[in-house]
């Protein structure tokens, strides 16, 4: 979609191997120009100038800038992110550093492969000052008077609160049914919060 002037920041730095490019193939309008009037009222488009990239010696007229990881321009952020994040991980050595960029890649994931539950309803309940109960067919959380936060399922028995990036919720099943939830934060201890009801 991105056009003209948007095509030369990625194409240059691509030509570079400065950057990896995600997303559709640009438009491809390289050329600057202008109409110029013709007899019987018509007009013409006349390129009258064309940027030369040094490396490559040409430009993105005609062809558009070409990724190097094609996806969606919807979907691109994601998979860009997703690239950085493993990136990143190759050398991180911090274990809140690499626990941070685990969730940010596993919600990813989430966003571009949904889970979907069989049951649901076997994490409704209370546990202590938390609650989980299903609401037009998605689980939802809140802790005491905080607001309410759609749980987004992760796979496993796990969870991601809309909203809430650093947190994770887990449970533990045991015949057909939650008995106990685990809040995970990437700033706090795990806590431990039994069924109670």
């Amino acid at each position: 979609r991105t056009g003209s002037a948007g095509e030369a920041f990625p194409y240059h730095l691509q030509a570079m191997e400065r950057a990896t490019i995600v997303g559709e193939t640009t438009y491809g309008a390289g050329n600057p120009g202008g109409f110029f009037p013709l007899p019987h009222g018509l007009e013409i488009f006349v390129s009258t100038g064309s940027a030369r990239n040094p490396i490559t010696g040409t430009n993105w007229e005609g062809t558009g800038v070409i990724p190097d990881v094609e996806t969606t321009a919807d979907a691109a952020l994601d998979a860009a992110l997703a690239l950085a994040y493993a990136a990143i991980l190759e050398t991180a050595t911090d274990a809140a550093q690499r626990q941070g960029l685990e969730w940010s890649r596993e919600a990813i994931a989430a966003r571009q492969a949904p889970v979907m539950l069989d049951a649901p309803e076997i994490y409704a309940g209370a546990y202590g000052p938390r609650r989980v109960w299903l609401e037009d067919g998605e689980l939802m959380y809140q802790r005491a008077e905080t607001p309410a936060r759609r749980m987004i399922p992760l796979g496993s028995d796990r969870f991601m609160l809309e909203g809430l990036d650093t947190v994770r919720v887990g449970f533990s099943v045991e015949n057909g049914r939650a008995v106990s939830m685990t809040l995970q934060s990437l700033e706090q201890p795990d806590s431990v919060s039994p069924r109670s009801d």
